[in-house]
């Protein structure tokens, strides 16, 4: 019989082998585009993202999260629960697109702007229902189509957005290949999901949604606060302060290389996840697991970060050529933060699994003031 650890094991084979196939075309994409782009532009289609993606994680409510811990502790809970937070989703990406739009009038973005987040809005809902499937895979701990899914939508974002660029490199073309190539990635997604699990879309009354889904994911909507603070924030306050999307563009520029990094957090978390929700009464285990992955985590984020901050300028010209010299020194810091990101992704994310939520959010409140 497999053990606990070897099935742990095996899943994080599984999303390490897909991660390091795709991962360095996508790390050398990520590169090139913001280098093609330019900092205006790259600019421009970060505060577009940015902008929905904070409206997409308050409004979120701790849903995905929610399906995760109910059906990892329950797999025959899936029937019961997937359908309709399926249904929520949808209905809160609608609800991000509606408020998003509306909410530009009030703003005082360009007219340029509005329509980069129109678009945002399509790749935010896409986004959303293709994150949703996934945490399905990772509940039912068959890491192997999440996998899949990893490559599929690295793959196509590669070659249709990375075609934008050559022909026609600017902020609202690429955003909108990137539209087309999520709507490839969910399809595909949501088939190999539909083969996997056989389930069937039967809704709960709307009266009883509050009480069977929205209620039980409240304590975990303020983790979605927390991501926004980490990975959104930032961008809108510089616009807003600044009103340079040059300025923005640096930015994301040293930010795109800390995303790039969460990848890591990412593969050794999700695999645990399903386990330390049934383990979670085994302080023991659960204690050991987790100084592990922590030891592992720090050393390698410092191993990347550290020598980044020293040759901050040798790194950018590299990177990203002389248009972002002037802010290599900024660009060397906020690479740094990749320590602290990394391992409070990893505890805020493992301290749900096993319960304590109250207090996290209570962490959670904190870091974000």
């Amino acid at each position: 019989m497999t053990s606990a650890r070897d099935g742990i094991v095996a899943n994080v084979r599984l999303l390490a082998g897909a991660n390091l196939f795709v991962k360095p075309v996508w790390f050398a994409f990520l590169l090139l585009s913001t280098r093609f782009l330019g900092p205006e532009e790259f600019g421009k289609f970060m505060f577009a993202l940015s902008y929905v993606g904070i409206l997409t994680y308050v409004l979120e409510g701790g849903i995905d999260v929610f399906a995760l811990r109910e059906i990892s502790a329950r797999p025959e809970s899936l029937w019961q629960v997937f359908p309709n937070t399926l249904l929520l989703k949808c209905v809160s990406g609608v609800a991000v697109g509606v408020v998003a739009l509306l909410s530009t009038i009030f703003t005082g973005v360009s007219r340029e702007a509005q329509i980069l987040i129109a678009i945002a809005v399509l790749h935010g809902i896409l986004n959303n229902l293709l994150v949703h499937g996934r945490f399905v895979f990772r509940a039912l701990e068959i890491m192997r189509f999440e996998a899949y899914s990893i490559v599929v939508e690295k793959g196509a974002i590669v070659l249709i957005c990375g075609i934008a660029l050559f022909v026609y490199p600017t902020a609202a073309v690429f955003l909108a290949a990137f539209v087309i190539a999520y709507a490839l990635a969910t399809s595909a997604t949501f088939l190999m999901l539909r083969r996997q699990t056989r389930f069937s879309l039967a809704w709960t009354p709307w009266p009883t949604l509050w009480k069977a889904v929205l209620k039980p994911a409240l304590p975990f909507a303020l983790m979605g606060i927390f991501m926004v603070v980490y990975f959104r924030a930032g961008t809108l306050m510089l616009q807003w302060l600044t009103g340079s999307e040059a300025n923005i563009g640096y930015f994301n520029a040293g930010y795109r290389l800390v995303e790039a990094f969460a990848l890591l957090p990412t593969i050794m978390v999700m695999p645990l996840y399903a386990t330390f929700t049934r383990e979670r009464s085994d302080k023991v285990i659960v204690g050991q697991r987790v100084h592990q992955s922590a030891r592992g985590l720090l050393a390698v984020s410092l191993f990347v970060a550290v020598p980044f901050v020293f040759f901050s300028r040798d790194m950018t010209l590299l990177l990203y050529g002389p248009a972002y010299l002037p802010a290599s020194q900024a660009i060397g810091v906020t690479v740094l933060t990749i320590v602290p990101v990394g391992m409070t992704w990893l505890f805020v994310h493992l301290a749900g699994a096993v319960g304590r939520q109250r207090i996290l959010n209570y962490f959670i409140v904190g870091i974000t003031l």
